[in-house]
């Protein structure tokens, strides 16, 4: 989708017509060690990578566009949206696109860890409500109606003169945070019974300001 999106030409000649070892689709494939230095040899640490043959034109494109390998990203078919900030995630979260689109967070990790992480990204949202997120090598279910709720509840609390730092919102507050942060005695049951070890709370958490 992407490739089509960027109107990246699929090659004319190439070596082989196999199947991709990242995106799994079957056509051009070029052998790791051919890419021109966007893969090498050691990137196959991923053992869904066997399951492959190479890597196809498409894959090759989106791994060497440095802001798709850098920054988190909305795909659609008509394109894709680069986003360099976490807080304007926020709005892609809340607000999907229309049709089928697909969502990368980057959670600050390697590049190798984001190239494997595709792997596991061949799912396209189709639903605007209930939705997964790519974030490195895994994905993250968010209910849309669910993540609102968190964003609003760690914007109030953020917002507080003795606001709670991002720490002690992700983890649950310790009974130090209780006496130096501004957190109600029903806050802080939500926060260690209902969202401490979330995945969608902890981005939430890191995507407010």
């Amino acid at each position: 989708m992407i490739a089509d999106a960027d109107s990246v030409p699929e090659p004319a000649i190439v070596p082989v017509d196999e199947m991709c070892m990242i995106c799994g689709l079957g056509g051009p494939v070029k052998p790791i060690t051919g890419t021109n230095g966007v893969f090498s040899a050691s990137f196959t640490t991923d053992p869904e990578l066997d399951a492959g043959d190479g890597v196809c034109w498409r894959c090759e494109y989106l791994a060497g566009q440095m802001d798709y390998r850098r920054y988190h990203w909305v795909a659609t078919s008509d394109g894709i949206e680069v986003i360099k900030e976490r807080p304007e995630l926020i709005d892609v979260l809340l607000d999907p696109p229309e049709g089928p689109w697909m969502v990368q967070y980057k959670d600050g990790s390697d590049f190798l860890t984001v190239l494997n992480g595709w792997i596991v990204a061949q799912r396209l949202n189709t639903s605007r409500q209930h939705y997964r997120m790519l974030v490195d090598k895994h994905t993250v279910g968010i209910d849309r109606q669910e993540f609102a709720e968190m964003v609003a509840f760690g914007r109030d609390l953020r917002s507080r003169e003795d606001a709670p730092s991002k720490r002690s919102l992700i983890h649950g507050p310790t009974a130090g945070d209780l006496s130096r942060y501004d957190i109600g005695r029903d806050e802080y049951r939500h926060l260690t019974n209902d969202l401490a070890g979330r995945e969608d709370w902890r981005i939430a958490v890191q995507l407010i300001d």
